[in-house]
């Protein structure tokens, strides 16, 4: 496959998790590790339907990572992954978890961005 499709998926299904996750947990009313009834909370967990399809797209999305680290540069990757990744998820966020998006986030996400293709180019 090639690089771009690999780190898009990557990305896409790494940040899609995330954001399934959160929802999950928000509708599950959460959990705290060590809690009285953890079974329980475990449970009732993976029987919300986005908690097990965010672990899903995570496992999808590490086979996806496990081929780019065998093919390419973790100095290069990395970055990579990680500014997109922060990108995606911070739009995804304000759609559907109705977070809030400020105007100091917008230029943070910039300068990482810029700084990301820069970095790449040296």
């Amino acid at each position: 496959m090639k690089f771009v499709v690999l780190m898009a998926g990557c990305v896409l299904l790494a940040g899609g998790g995330s954001v399934l996750l959160k929802h999950g947990l928000t509708l599950s009313g959460g959990f705290v590790i060590g809690e009285a009834g953890s079974m329980a909370a475990l449970l009732r967990l993976a029987r919300t339907w986005p908690l097990p399809c965010g672990v899903t797209c995570y496992g999808a999305a590490m086979l996806m990572w496990l081929r780019l680290l065998s093919q390419y540069e973790l100095s290069y990757l990395y970055p990579l992954f990680v500014s997109s990744a922060f990108a995606f998820v911070l739009g995804l966020s304000w759609v559907f978890l109705r977070e809030p998006m400020s105007p100091l986030r917008l230029l943070g996400v910039a300068l990482m961005c810029l700084g990301i293709v820069l970095a790449s180019r040296g």
